[in-house]
């Protein structure tokens, strides 16, 4: 599973047990009884028998706050949110192999067993039970919350984006060799040169750098010129939308044309670069190597591709082709057609 992915996973397990569930916030103005009446205990009120029933009334007291607070407490959604946690937690498990998620889910079990015999019986004894193992509860997911966070922290880039500089993100889904795994992540730099020599901007001042390449399916961040990286965010997305238009039940795609006036039809190459700053009938002869160029390269990054993730954005095949490419029984091949005008 590649970085961001687990960061997501566990941005989801953070969001799950934050004081946003109705459960959470339960067991946490359960653990607040808790601390008062430790603390009250931790004062010595026993000590003196002549205060004895004085200590014994503020504890009951405290008890009877709490219980006037459940009270309060919707009970359908207090499980259903309860419900929510556990399933989170168990899908957690199921994706990262947290241990502590397993005596978590003892942990709430407990409790849940406890807050039963609370609700049918109101007892001192079944009231002080249940606010132990709240307390035990809460502290257990403080730690697993702190252990998540710390996680996350050390899997988060640290590098800043500094003035004129943006950054793109691809996350491509096929599992590739070595070989081509390195090819495409050429094709990027590639692209990035090439879109720099339009608009005329030196690679020297602004190289594309690395933020993070991460390998089995390819996750690549990098950083560079803002307006460079815009149009290769803007030329991605709109190639990616078209490949998966125009995708046949066969697994065939037609390949992203070459000819500056298929292109400008089909991605508005043109009206972008002008919008870019790009006088674009000064360099018309470059402009069309340029077209072949970006295209063969778009091409090569997208081919076997059934899904692609441009910047946080989502493109994709239909759930139905998307389970036939899943099973083996289909190969996404991007068809590349003759074009002649293409060396002009």
């Amino acid at each position: 599973m590649l970085s961001h992915q687990v960061i997501q996973n566990t941005q989801k397990i953070l969001d799950s047990i934050s004081e946003k569930e109705i459960f959470i916030k339960t067991i946490n103005d359960i653990q607040e009884s808790y601390k008062h009446i430790v603390i009250f205990l931790f004062s010595g009120p026993f000590e003196n028998p002549s205060k004895y029933e004085s200590a014994k009334g503020t504890i009951n007291g405290k008890l009877t706050n709490l219980t006037n607070t459940l009270r309060t407490i919707n009970i359908r959604l207090f499980y259903m949110s309860l419900e929510h946690v556990s399933n989170t937690l168990d899908q957690a498990h199921s994706d990262n192999n947290f241990r502590i998620i397993s005596d978590i889910k003892v942990c709430i079990q407990n409790f849940d067993k406890s807050y039963q015999n609370y609700i049918e019986t109101k007892t001192q004894s079944n009231t002080i039970k249940m606010i132990c193992l709240a307390n035990d509860l809460v502290i257990m997911l403080k730690s697993f919350k702190n252990s998540i966070l710390f996680y996350n922290t050390n899997l988060i880039e640290n590098s800043s984006i500094q003035k004129n500089q943006a950054e793109l993100s691809i996350q491509l889904s096929s599992k590739m060799s070595f070989s081509q795994f390195s090819r495409k992540i050429v094709t990027i730099e590639k692209m990035y040169e090439e879109t720099c020599l339009l608009l005329e901007i030196s690679t020297t001042d602004f190289p594309l750098l690395i933020q993070k390449i991460e390998s089995g399916s390819l996750f690549s961040k990098v950083v560079g010129h803002t307006a460079v990286i815009g149009l290769i965010v803007t030329f991605l997305q709109s190639s990616a939308g078209y490949l998966y238009r125009n995708y046949t039940d066969e697994g065939k795609v037609e390949a992203i044309p070459k000819k500056i006036e298929a292109l400008n039809k089909m991605l508005d190459f043109s009206n972008k670069l002008k919008k870019a700053g790009v006088k674009t009938k000064d360099i018309e002869d470059t402009l069309k190597k340029s077209g072949v160029t970006l295209s063969n390269q778009i091409n090569d990054l997208l081919d076997g591709e059934p899904k692609v993730i441009i910047n946080d954005k989502k493109y994709s095949l239909r759930d139905e082709t998307q389970k036939r490419f899943d099973e083996g029984k289909l190969v996404l091949r991007i068809e590349h057609k003759l074009d002649i005008q293409e060396e002009d």
